[in-house]
């Protein structure tokens, strides 16, 4: 569309508006009513900055993504589960979006719950607790996105059977407009492509409105009256609930995502292999940008590191050498003069080329046993001399004895 170089009349502003609109290129951004996010990265923190951090029940595990980059993901073993906020569902009265990346590895093996805050084990009628959101997929492969009330009443919509298959990646959105709690009210997407088909609904919504649950949001599981049931067995990545019906563009965005500062990928010098990942050549800093001048070094820490062991291979020759028969031992006096004169060890850097070069702890280790073997052999050579003097000295003092009793009998 092209304009001419004039005022526009109310009505071309508001054809120009409409026009944008209808097109799709006017949206909110990403992370407007973002409630809360949870990237799975290895953990359960919650990224919205709203403070909704999960906590795991079991042993869920860090696996690859569905970008195939390790520990980007939680896997799920259908046991276990993750707990988050009852606050979370305080900002969903006037519309939501469930979003989440899942891989079933059974899609036959019954109901999978990825996400819900329904409260199964409520007391029936109890419009306060019995209530709440599902997102789930059935055993036949449908996604499914409900408004419960008592278990006996819902209302939501389905996609076809088949549309999840076993061992596959997919981004699930699942919506409700916040209008009303009839079926076309909820909407769901599977990778960025709108899919219900049906309407699910049964029973009516008796509590007349939006009603808060009292069960927190799970992911990986449901809660039925006798107890935790719909598990989940798979893979869950990128969960995350708006507090907003997103649009067609915002999950084009959530399925793409586009920046002008997208986060790092996986580089030619990156090869991942399963869990592992190798790296060909050149130098990784962590904490700072600057490189370590010396290249040999593959690796640059600017700050602390912590770890349960560190496994250090030495090269150079181990000192087992220091007990061999030909080899010459430093004699005291000689050590003696050279801490005299350089305050050190000899073979032991000084405090000064630390500072500067720091220290290899392979090397370091090896010199520091040296000289604890050198110590070693110096100790039983005089632990033997000690030994020599102490039967010399008592066979004086036995001689002196003889002597003193001889003078006594005179």
């Amino acid at each position: 569309m092209r304009f001419n170089q004039k005022k526009m009349t109310k009505i071309e502003l508001l054809t120009v508006l409409l026009l944008i609109v209808s097109t799709g290129s006017f949206c909110q951004d990403i992370t407007t009513d973002l409630v809360a996010k949870w990237d799975l990265d290895g953990d359960f923190l919650d990224g919205s900055g709203n403070a909704f951090n999960g906590s795991a029940v079991g042993n869920p595990s860090a696996v690859a993504d569905h970008n195939g980059d390790p520990g980007k993901a939680i896997y799920f073993d259908g046991d276990d589960k993750i707990l988050t906020s009852t606050a979370i569902d305080d900002q969903l009265s006037g519309g939501a979006t469930f979003s989440a990346w899942i891989n079933i590895d059974d899609v036959s093996n019954g109901t999978s719950s990825y996400l819900t805050n329904y409260n199964g084990n409520g007391s029936p009628g109890n419009c306060n607790g019995r209530i709440g959101f599902i997102s789930s997929v059935n055993n036949q492969g449908a996604v499914s996105i409900f408004y419960l009330i008592d278990g006996d009443d819902y209302d939501g919509r389905s996609t076809p059977v088949g549309t999840i298959q076993d061992n596959t990646w997919y981004h699930v959105v699942t919506t409700w407009d916040g209008l009303g709690y009839q079926p076309d009210n909820f909407k769901i997407y599977v990778d960025k492509a709108r899919s219900d088909s049906q309407n699910q609904q049964d029973g009516n919504n008796s509590c007349g409105g939006f009603q808060q649950s009292n069960q927190p949001f799970m992911i990986g599981t449901q809660e039925c009256s006798g107890g935790y049931c719909a598990t989940f067995k798979g893979s869950i990545d990128d969960v995350a609930i708006y507090g907003r019906e997103l649009s067609q563009a915002d999950i084009d965005e959530l399925y793409s995502p586009s920046s002008s500062s997208p986060e790092p990928t996986t580089s030619s010098l990156w090869k991942p292999s399963g869990n592992n990942v190798f790296y060909d050549d050149g130098q990784v800093a962590i904490g700072s940008e600057t490189f370590h001048t010396d290249t040999t070094y593959r690796l640059a820490i600017d700050g602390k590191a912590i770890m349960e062991e560190v496994k250090v291979q030495v090269k150079s020759q181990w000192p087992d050498y220091v007990f061999k028969t030909d080899y010459e031992l430093p004699e005291l006096s000689k050590l003696e003069q050279f801490v005299k004169d350089h305050h050190r060890l000899p073979g032991i850097p000084s405090a000064e080329e630390v500072s500067t070069n720091g220290i290899q702890l392979g090397e370091m280790n090896r010199l520091l046993l040296q000289k604890i073997e050198e110590l070693t052999l110096h100790t039983i050579a005089q632990q033997k001399l000690i030994a020599q003097q102490r039967l010399e000295l008592e066979k004086v003092l036995r001689r002196i004895e003889i002597l003193e009793n001889k003078n006594n009998h005179h």
